[in-house]
């Protein structure tokens, strides 16, 4: 009780000191602009930040050198998490927080304005494609005081996308993973589709068209392993099967094309399978090497699935 009084009394006696200034925020309105909707990581995102004097008398600023101690952002993604300061800004400003030396007044008469261009990018981690949100905020003066409140600006939003030329790539590999994905390969295009994701190491296009069930029955350690396991363990070695074929049979592909397309077709059945002969180049430690692999595939409905491969010049 005792506590609420002392607080009481200090806020009666700033009302009476300070007058309405206390309570009332100053004649200020900020606006920001931004002059695009989308940026790109690692480039200039220049804010332009307007204080416009909306009162009937003239109004005085406090400008400092030390941007912070006028001008402040939020900047939020659309899950409401916050972005933080970047390394180099946040230690300039802790080591300038009390330095308010070097200020020049501005005076801006009734409906007058003035403007600076900041640019976030210095100021922020800005460096997940994402949308965000950004506020502005504004001090009248650089030391603070009982009457000198933040103001704060209009919101806006943007989008932030990776540097224009993996955004290239990214989107060349989505297009041609769509189109992979949405039409019928042949035996040759189903191989090459294979080996190209395992060179991008997109390993769920990877095993896309591999069976990993039957193809684990050429191994004969998982084959062991994976027959005398347990119901429960079976998908443990599977598992540790996938990680293996990440780096087999080549971990660092060159490059590789297809020499070679047999399909074969059983008259009774009517099932279909395929050899395709692929030549493939790799680096394996420092020695490029080169070989002929034999992938063996079967189709089922209107895909192709490869199921075994071995090399023919080891």
């Amino acid at each position: 009780m005792k506590k609420l009084l002392i607080v009481i009394f200090i806020m009666i006696q700033s009302i009476i000191i300070y007058g309405k200034d206390f309570l009332e925020k100053p004649p200020i309105e900020v606006r920001i602009k931004l002059l695009r909707q989308i940026y790109r990581i690692k480039r200039e995102i220049p804010v332009y930040v307007y204080i416009v004097n909306k009162g009937n008398k003239t109004l005085k600023i406090n400008l400092s050198k030390h941007i912070f101690q006028n001008f402040a952002f939020r900047i939020r993604n659309l899950k409401n998490i916050a972005v933080k300061y970047s390394d180099n800004f946040f230690l300039y400003r802790m080591k300038n927080r009390y330095n308010v030396s070097g200020q020049r007044l501005v005076t801006l008469k009734p409906k007058e304005h003035f403007g600076r261009v900041i640019d976030i990018e210095k100021l922020f981690r800005l460096v997940e494609p994402d949308h965000y949100e950004i506020t502005g905020y504004f001090f009248q003066n650089p030391a603070r005081s009982n009457v000198d409140r933040r103001v704060a600006s209009n919101s806006l939003r943007f989008i932030l996308r990776p540097p224009r030329r993996v955004d290239h790539l990214v989107k060349k590999m989505n297009t041609q993973r769509q189109v992979y994905m949405g039409q019928k390969l042949t035996p040759g295009e189903t191989v090459s589709f294979t080996i190209n994701s395992k060179m991008r190491r997109d390993w769920q296009a990877y095993f896309r068209y591999i069976d990993v069930l039957k193809l684990i029955g050429i191994f004969n350690n998982y084959s062991n392993r994976y027959g005398t396991a347990s119901f429960m363990n079976k998908r443990k070695v599977l598992a540790d099967f996938k990680v293996f074929l990440k780096d087999f049979p080549a971990k660092t592909i060159v490059k590789f094309f297809v020499k070679r397309i047999i399909i074969n077709r059983d008259k009774l059945t009517l099932g279909e399978d395929a050899e395709v002969l692929c030549n493939i180049v790799y680096k394996k430690n420092r020695l490029i090497e080169r070989k002929d692999y034999y992938f063996s595939l079967y189709k089922k409905f209107d895909r192709w699935f490869i199921y075994k491969y071995y090399v023919v010049n080891k």
